[in-house]
Parts: structure tokens; C-alpha cells; sequence
């Protein structure tokens, strides 16, 4: 007979990195022998929590109402809930053989399973897991979406994750973790709703597509496509059609996914793309142009709709800062780095009015934190300067002044 300090659930198998804990009310009794043990009564597991940091998995609130009859553990309720307390339900069953075999079938109804600052959103679906002592597999049907998949941004690797996993503490302060090795194999078919996107580096564009997740829980290996329905993309400020938008997975996660994005321009005769490629942590950016023109050329063409040779000093410098990023940021001199680097901020932006490209204003901006960013923006013009606020409040909304 156990009262809530017995925590049942940090006993149990898990995939390397995960944590798991839950406490038990029980009153068994148990009959037979060591080896072979037969067991009559009710347990009530509660308080449970899952986190496996790597990927932003939490589940918590784990409760479940279980029977024990001879050598079966019969799961009648499993309930859990993510971070914004969404329920999985799930039931199952145990068995107390020489093998310990089991199963468990979970239905998940819009439940936000991943939340990560690079990859949030829902998803819908049943999830079957059988398994024993040793290993298990799992198989299941989901459908994505809303999803959201962030691009990181260009200054990301210097300002601290957000901290997505809330801390687990018992009544002692321990964290009880299993760090025996056990293998999940998966077999999961992932379908994409309507609302899936990539977002970041500029792009906004809305996909649709299927992904097969085979392998280990601690090493997945995730495959297909996913093709932009409709898009945007805005680079050096300006507003590019997306015309070919491609997130391809092959394999482990990094490198994998990989972009393939193609944004198009129209500067009179000249049509000017942008393409956006390589794995999703560490883009490249190239240009291309038809007819085709030099890289320089061809981005000034797009800048300014003007060749490099008739382009003001201010927008000459706007265009190497450019050509920078183009040669994934290569060696000669870098005025604007050096200037970043000088006022200890993270953004110098050259902002050109359309109407009128004589009307410059430079941005000036830095993370205050993970969460705040402030930007002060000032132009040729009196009483041109302007400031912006930017505050994170959960991973998909924030309020800008």
C-alpha cells in the first residue's frame, strides 16, 4: 500500500536523454513467486512529467487509472497534457512476463507535442507502441499544422535559446532520470494541413506535403518534400515572388532539412532571383539574373533598379554590405561590421524609400534580450527619427510600438 512518494515512473525504460517521473497511490496484493508474480488491485499514477530537451518534447500532467489482475496491468485512462494544455488521451496494457512486454495506444487531437524556438505547432493523430524490456516500436498517422518552421535568423547565434522546457523538481529536489539505453523504432507517417510555413531569413511561404520518420527516438531519420504553395520572400528590403519553394528532408536532423527557395524580381526587362539554399540552420543566398549580369549588377539592378556606375555613396555602401552577404560574408574591408562591432549592436540596416531613392535612413538595432529588440531608425530629414520596440510573448506572438 503506497502512499505519493514512491516515483514509479523514473523506473521505467526510456530513450537515451529523456527524463521521465510520476508517482503512484497503490494498494496490491501480490501473490506467487518472484519470477512469476500475480498480482489483484488499483494504482493511481500522477503528477508525471516527460521532457526530452534535444527536440522540445514535454509532456506533463501525466495521470493514469490502472488495474493489476494475475500478471496484467490493464491502463484504462492515460491523460497528458504541452506546454498550452492541450490532452493526449491514451490506454494500454502490461504484462508481467519473463519478457515484460506491453502496448499503448494514444490519440492526440491539435496537441503541440514540439515546441522549440526554430520549429512550434500542432498536431492530429493516433500513435500505437509495442515493446517489451528491451526495445519498441511505434507506428502512427499524424496530420501537421498549424505549423510553423523558423529559418534562424542571420544574428541568432549570438542571443541565448529560449528556455522551452519548464524544470521538473520533486518533493526532494532530485531529478530522477534513466539513463539505461532503450530503442524506440519508429515508423511515422506525417501529412501536412493547410497552415504549415516557413518563415525567417525573409521567407514566408506556406507548404504542403508528406514525410515518412523511420529510425531511433534518439536519432530519427526523416524523409520527403514539402512544396510551397504560395509565398513571399523579402531580402535587401524588397518584395521578391516566391517561385519555387522546396524544404527537403533526407535523413538525420541536422543537417537535414534542406531549403531550395527561389525568389523572382522584375526590374523592367530584367528578371532578377534570389535563391535561398542549403541546410535550414546555415543557409547560403545567390543571385541570378537574366539576362544574365555579374552578381554586383545584378543586386544594384535590384537594389536600386540602377547600374552600380550611376548609384549614390550611400547606396554604394548599402551595395557592398550586400555583395558581402552574398560571398557568405568574405574577407576585404566591412564598414558595416566594423560599425556594428563599434556600437555594440546587432542590426545597421540602409533604408531606401521607393518614391524617392534620395530618401536614405539608416537603422540602428540590439536584442535587449532573447525576447526584446530595439531599433532606432534616422533619416536626412528633420524630425525624421523613429524608434521600434519588438517583445516575444510565447513562441508565436509578438507585439511591436
Amino acid at each position: 500500500n503506497t502512499v505519493k512518494s514512491f516515483n514509479l515512473l523514473s523506473m521505467l525504460p526510456i530513450t537515451p536523454g529523456s527524463t521521465l517521473t510520476g508517482y503512484v497511490n497503490a494498494d496490491i496484493n501480490a501473490s506467487g513467486s518472484l519470477g512469476f508474480p500475480k498480482l489483484t488491485g488499483n494504482m493511481l499514477i500522477s503528477d508525471g512529467h516527460y521532457k526530452y530537451k534535444q527536440y522540445g518534447l514535454l509532456l506533463k500532467n501525466i495521470n493514469a487509472q490502472a488495474t493489476a489482475s494475475g500478471q496484467q496491468i490493464i491502463f484504462k485512462t492515460i491523460t497528458a497534457n504541452d506546454s498550452f494544455n492541450n490532452q493526449l488521451t491514451a490506454s494500454g496494457a502490461a504484462s508481467l512476463d519473463q519478457d515484460k512486454t506491453f502496448n499503448l495506444i494514444a490519440s492526440l487531437d491539435k496537441f503541440n507535442l514540439i515546441n522549440t524556438p526554430y520549429l512550434q505547432g500542432e498536431i492530429t493523430g493516433k500513435l500505437v507502441v509495442n515493446g517489451n524490456k528491451n526495445s519498441a516500436t511505434s507506428k502512427g498517422n499524424f496530420i501537421l499544422g498549424p505549423l510553423e518552421i523558423k529559418i534562424p535568423e542571420h544574428f541568432q547565434q549570438n542571443i541565448p535559446e529560449l528556455n522551452i522546457a519548464e524544470e521538473i523538481k520533486t518533493n526532494d529536489d532530485i531529478l530522477y532520470t534513466n539513463n539505461d539505453p532503450y530503442k524506440l523504432k519508429l515508423n511515422i507517417i506525417l501529412k501536412t494541413a493547410e497552415k504549415v510555413y516557413v518563415r525567417g531569413w525573409g521567407v514566408d511561404t506556406q507548404l504542403k506535403g508528406d514525410l515518412h520518420v523511420t529510425g531511433y527516438a534518439d536519432a530519427p531519420l526523416i524523409n520527403g518534400r514539402l512544396n510551397s504553395i504560395r509565398g513571399k520572400y523579402q531580402e535587401f528590403g524588397k518584395s521578391l515572388t516566391v517561385k519555387e519553394g522546396v524544404l527537403t528532408f533526407d535523413g538525420p536532423v541536422p543537417p537535414s532539412p534542406y531549403l531550395n527557395i527561389v525568389g523572382v524580381s522584375h526590374v523592367g526587362s530584367n528578371e532578377i532571383r534570389l535563391v535561398l539554399s542549403g541546410p535550414i540552420e546555415k543557409p547560403d543566398i545567390t543571385i541570378e539574373s537574366t539576362p544574365s549580369m555579374s552578381q554586383e549588377e545584378a543586386l544594384s539592378m535590384l537594389l536600386f533598379g540602377e547600374n552600380p556606375e550611376n548609384i549614390s555613396t550611400f547606396q554604394a555602401l548599402q551595395l557592398a554590405d550586400g555583395v558581402r552577404r552574398l560571398s557568405g560574408h568574405g574577407g576585404g574591408f566591412d564598414p558595416l561590421g566594423l560599425g556594428r562591432k563599434i556600437l555594440g549592436v546587432d542590426e545597421i540596416n540602409f533604408k531606401n524609400d521607393s518614391e524617392n531613392p534620395e530618401n536614405t535612413s539608416i537603422g540602428v538595432g540590439k536584442h535587449l534580450s532573447e525576447k526584446v529588440y530595439f531599433e532606432v531608425e534616422k533619416g536626412r530629414q528633420e524630425g525624421s527619427t523613429k524608434t521600434k520596440i519588438e517583445v516575444q510573448i510565447t513562441p508565436k506572438i509578438s507585439i511591436e510600438n
